[in-house]
């Protein structure tokens, strides 16, 4: 107890430190490859959302398209009289097979524009689910991302803390030996011009 040892403690606590600055160092380390991983992660959910993005733009379009097929081929039914007059003009080529085989073109032509519009409302649909899954993906992943960048800078803000104590810990230390070097080279001294004082009594 009375008899302390400044220099063993101070050298203590430098060495005390010194292991806290490697550990954190190493988890340094850790949380910056984590965060590497994340961003990583959220650079492939942001791709793959965007591409949905885009396959959903491409069926919407398609959609357009096929309305808009649709809605000219009923524009050129009417202009030539809508149904009826069609009807009227196939009625009056008088040849009844003629008839059936161009009202059953007619069919197919409406069935197939129908289908087709179907079949890509479909598309459109299931892009835009898609896109909407990736969407939220996405934004999952931009939190990771955002935890892990946090968390590397809660550890590098600890580690910067650390390394300024263990600093100021090792200039405590080299004071402290610088002292004791000083104060027993000043007793060697006084012992020296003690006994050259007797020596001269």
């Amino acid at each position: 107890g009375a008899a302390a040892d400044p220099i063993g403690d101070a050298q203590a606590q430098a060495a005390m430190l010194a292991q806290r600055v490697h550990d954190l160092r190493i988890q340094a380390e850790q949380a910056s490859e984590a965060y590497d991983v994340a961003e990583g992660q959220l650079q492939a959910a942001v791709s793959r959302h965007l591409s949905a993005q885009k396959d959903a733009d491409a069926a919407q379009q398609a959609v357009a398209a096929q309305v808009a097929d649709a809605g000219a081929r009923a524009r050129a039914l009417y202009e030539n009289g809508g149904a009826l007059g069609l009807y009227a003009q196939l009625l009056n080529s008088g040849d009844p097979g003629t008839l059936l085989d161009r009202l059953q073109g007619v069919r197919h032509v409406v069935a197939r524009v129908d289908s087709a519009g179907v079949r890509v409302h479909a598309a459109a649909d299931a892009a835009k689910a898609k896109t909407q899954v990736l969407q939220s993906v996405a934004d999952e992943q931009i939190k990771l991302a955002e935890k892990a960048s946090a968390a590397a800078g809660k550890v590098r803000e600890a580690l910067s803390q650390q390394q300024a104590l263990l600093d100021n810990a090792n200039a405590q230390v080299r004071t402290l030996e610088k002292q004791a070097e000083e104060l027993a080279l000043a007793q060697a001294q006084a012992q020296f011009s003690q006994r050259l004082q007797s020596a001269r009594a």
